[in-house]
């Protein structure tokens, strides 16, 4: 039950960041799962899994961390309320089906990589496309979905920034800005998300001038316990 000012509330669940005073749209699931999808149907290519053990690291430390047992706990201030919540996002299983590696949370998101992008598929099917190449992005990657406009785009790469009292280095920026069909270009909303190398998604920043001030979910802690 939720507490007074300055309360913590530890969940296994995805977050939600609502209000961004687009007409007839209340909330933006974590990192868009719950609202992005390509705009050409997307149906990821995959067969008959087979669950495989152990998974061998990449040449290179990546944006986003794929390994079974690993873990980020994130840390979410609601600015109205005062509410201090945490939320622990693990995964707990790997597959290998045709040419992918998939990857499952506990949440109920699957996630793997193609082409310099991971995709993340919620558990409604709802997609959010990730681009972490910036060699690979010529153009924003856009997608429509629940009456939505949205586009993907990466701003600064190796690049570093100080969260609560923490720094981060080598840390690349993904812009999304996203608006309703039926809005001009002048309505458009954005944040950007940093990822560090190695570690994951560290945090958000809001960039929207008419938004109302929102609370984001900023990395606390993370790691990997071998299951």
């Amino acid at each position: 039950m939720a507490k007074n000012r300055g309360s913590l509330q530890r969940r296994h669940l995805k977050w939600s960041i609502c209000g961004l005073g687009l007409s007839g749209l209340a909330c933006i699931t974590w990192a868009v799962v719950n609202l992005v999808r390509p705009a050409a149907q997307f149906e990821p290519e995959v067969g008959v899994a087979s669950v495989e053990e152990g998974h061998s690291a990449p040449a290179e430390p990546s944006y986003y961390p794929l390994e079974v047992g690993r873990y980020w706990v994130y840390r979410n201030k609601d600015s109205r309320s005062g509410i201090i919540t945490e939320v622990e996002r693990r995964i707990v299983r790997r597959e290998s089906r045709s040419d992918k590696d998939l990857f499952y949370f506990d949440d109920g998101t699957m996630v793997y990589r193609q082409e310099g992008k991971v995709f993340e598929i919620g558990g409604n099917g709802g997609v959010n496309v990730i681009p972490l190449d910036a060699a690979a992005l010529d153009e924003p990657y856009a997608y429509r979905s629940q009456g939505l406009y949205i586009e993907k785009s990466i701003g600064a790469v190796d690049t570093f920034l100080v969260w609560e009292g923490r720094r981060y280095e080598s840390c690349i920026e993904v812009v999304t800005r996203f608006r309703a069909l039926h809005q001009d270009v002048e309505e458009t909303h954005s944040y950007a998300t940093y990822y560090a190398r190695g570690i994951g998604r560290v945090g958000r920043e809001e960039r929207s001038r008419k938004t109302v001030a929102q609370s984001f979910p900023i990395l606390q802690t993370y790691g990997v316990n071998h299951l």
